[in-house]
């Protein structure tokens, strides 16, 4: 946008009662009419102009709050920088109290807008802990089948480690249990509901043809208690035995 601005002082002094005052609301305009390209072209580029845009911003925030509609605009706008580009707020957090191993959440770029963590939060941004992290960004980038097995496992450890911090949350449980966490022994990953540990009783009774969890190579102990926790069981389901009895009564038997 092209926009004449007049000194307040000076010759220009008496044309100030003429002008329009540029404020937040315009200024949120102008960036509306900016496209993503040019915005993300800017972020590589000159980075420094988000940090200024935000302080010019941050100094008027009292009438930017009050004008609703100002506001719900500069949210759903593509202006908040994170490692992995430009986002909405509400495609952004904060940082939490842990460290994602996968790269997966996109947290705000606190080299840029760490100035303006009140306005962010004034703003409506969210703070992205382990228990948001772990039932709402881990659960969708598991079931879109994108992580290597590398990641998988790593996101199995965090999980492990940090067990504690989700173990009493039932909803929390009832979103993971839906995610293929299990490592078998095949090195695919399974739903917990499909998958034994492998014992004596589940061997016995339901033959080799069935998904056992592999053993882990560290934190075995921390990674068994989340198997159990999801769900993997020790002994024969009822289903799988229903499921055997047939399959073998399905069979044709030789004469001897």
């Amino acid at each position: 946008d092209q926009i004449t601005f007049v000194k307040r002082s000076g010759a220009f002094e008496k044309l100030e009662p003429l002008c329009s005052v540029f404020g937040p609301t315009e200024a949120v305009h102008c960036l509306s009419r900016v496209g993503l390209s040019r915005l993300s072209q800017s972020l590589t580029n000159t980075p420094v102009i988000f940090k200024n845009v935000f302080s010019w911003l941050s100094q008027r925030q009292q009438t930017l709050l009050a004008e609703i509609q100002t506001t719900q605009t500069l949210v759903e706008l593509p202006v908040f920088p994170s490692g992995a580009g430009l986002f909405a707020l509400s495609e952004v957090a904060l940082p939490g109290n842990f460290d994602d191993p996968l790269g997966i959440a996109h947290l705000v770029d606190l080299s840029i807008l760490g100035e303006h963590r009140d306005f962010l939060v004034k703003l409506g941004i969210k703070s992205m802990d382990f228990p948001a992290y772990a039932t709402q960004i881990l659960p969708t980038t598991l079931s879109d089948d994108v992580l290597s097995n590398e990641q998988r496992r790593a996101a199995v450890l965090l999980l492990a480690k940090r067990l504690g911090e989700i173990k009493d949350d039932l909803s929390a449980r009832a979103v993971l249990v839906r995610s293929p966490l299990i490592e078998c022994l095949d090195r695919k990953f399974r739903l917990p509901q499909e998958c034994y540990f492998d014992t004596a009783a589940v061997r016995e009774c339901l033959g080799e043809d069935i998904n056992i969890a592999a053993r882990p190579n560290i934190q075995e102990g921390a990674i068994r208690d989340l198997y159990d926790w999801l769900g993997v069981a020790t002994e024969p389901r009822l289903d799988d035995v229903l499921s055997k009895i047939s399959e073998v009564a399905a069979k044709p038997y030789s004469a001897g």
